[in-house]
């Protein structure tokens, strides 16, 4: 891609996705003070640097190699972050609590590793949050009951453990969530019955004891939960 792209002072929209181009994105892009929306899906561009002010940012399927941190250290003003199955590495930073404006952050099948941070709760703005098939561990940090805007909340097939936190009962605006095949024990929170908007909720391929909650189960006739999936040694009247 020319240089010459960097001369487009007043772009504000750029989609390069479905192009086999590679390569790098020339350092000018960095001039367009004005780009607010960039999409670089299927392309195998590695975007460099990024324009500091972009409130839009597509990565997906581009198997290209990057730490997380670079992206969120750079980009306060994202709206919207996808970068699903790419090689993207290291730990998500606790700097990700700046991203006061994120809506949707999708980042699942990367090797992102360590846990969550408490100040993930910080992005109250939050609606979609996929960081399934990674290489996340320890526990479902509690500060996720703040995010109260979310309606998919998918972390399923990474290696989280400790129990499901009792806060996730907060989340009133979320549709489906999963957090199978990890390595979560306990019971499941009868808090969840709360959760009236909730239709599917998929808990198998753990370590989870006792029983469905019955005011889980009560959201099938008072709510619109139409899909419970746990394990056959999880006791469950209603699935």
């Amino acid at each position: 891609i020319n240089e010459a792209l960097g001369g487009l002072p007043k772009l504000k929209y750029l989609n390069l996705q479905r192009n086999i181009i590679g390569g790098k994105l020339p350092n000018s892009l960095n001039n367009l003070s004005n780009l607010e929306y960039l999409y670089l899906g299927i392309t195998g561009l590695d975007p460099g640097t990024l324009p500091a002010q972009l409130r839009e940012l597509g990565l997906r399927l581009n198997d290209f190699e990057f730490e997380l941190s670079r992206v969120m250290g750079e980009l306060s003003s994202l709206e919207y972050f996808e970068a699903r199955s790419n090689r993207i590495y290291g730990v998500i930073p606790p700097t990700i609590g700046a991203l006061s404006n994120l809506q949707v952050l999708y980042l699942s099948r990367n090797n992102i590793k360590g846990t969550v941070p408490e100040t993930i709760g910080n992005l109250s703005r939050l609606e979609e949050l996929w960081l399934f098939e990674n290489k996340l561990t320890g526990g479902i940090s509690p500060s996720m009951g703040m995010m109260t805007q979310l309606k998919s909340l998918v972390i399923h097939s990474n290696r989280l453990s400790g129990s499901i936190p009792t806060t996730l009962g907060r989340l009133t605006n979320i549709v489906g969530f999963s957090l199978a095949n990890n390595e979560l024990t306990g019971r499941i929170p009868t808090e969840l019955g709360r959760l009236q908007q909730l239709e599917q909720m998929i808990l198998h391929q753990n370590l989870l004891s006792g029983s469905v909650p019955t005011e889980v189960c009560f959201l099938q006739t008072s709510g619109n939960l139409t899909d419970i999936e746990v394990d056959a040694f999880v006791q469950c009247t209603c699935c």
